[in-house]
């Protein structure tokens, strides 16, 4: 196999880079059931943006855990899985208290709340899209902030090798 790792990089840190893409292409499946369960809850069930997102993060804290267990970081875990489970989904409470914490910001100061049905009237075209789902740019903004805090906490706790 040819190796593509320019040569200052260190076996150990080709594989925290190597980890990182898993956990973050974990982290984009766990997004997509994240935001779609936002979705659903605030559209169809008429829950406020937060709490919809609080309903999708318990969904993808349990496709993450199993992912990242068996895919991210496979073999290399010495921590016993109940172990593994229970610091993952604490490990995960922070991350959603920082990522909740930044969507609320967002929304409180930068505007990015769910639209009344009167701005959305008024709009047309991508407008009317962009009044209506805004909130998921707040939700993918404390997602993003949260992953660092997600990855630095799994692979040292939960994960340890």
């Amino acid at each position: 196999m040819v190796n593509l790792w320019p040569s200052f990089i260190s076996p150990k840190q080709r594989e925290t880079i190597t980890q990182l893409i898993r956990f973050c292409i974990v982290g984009f499946s766990g997004m997509f059931i994240d935001m779609g369960t936002t979705v659903l809850t605030t559209e169809l069930l008429g829950f406020d943006p937060r709490l919809g997102a609080v309903c999708g993060f318990v969904l993808a804290v349990i496709n993450n855990y199993f992912l990242n267990r068996f895919w991210t970081f496979k073999g290399k875990v010495k921590t016993s899985q109940k172990f593994a489970f229970v610091s993952f989904i604490l490990i995960s409470l922070i991350g959603m208290t920082i990522s909740i914490g930044v969507m609320h910001l967002s929304i409180t100061y930068l505007g990015l709340n769910k639209a009344n049905p009167a701005e959305i009237a008024a709009a047309s075209g991508f407008m009317v899209y962009w009044l209506k789902y805004r909130y998921l740019l707040a939700r993918f903004m404390g997602i993003v902030v949260a992953t660092l805090w997600n990855f630095t906490g799994s692979k040292k706790i939960a994960f340890k090798s």
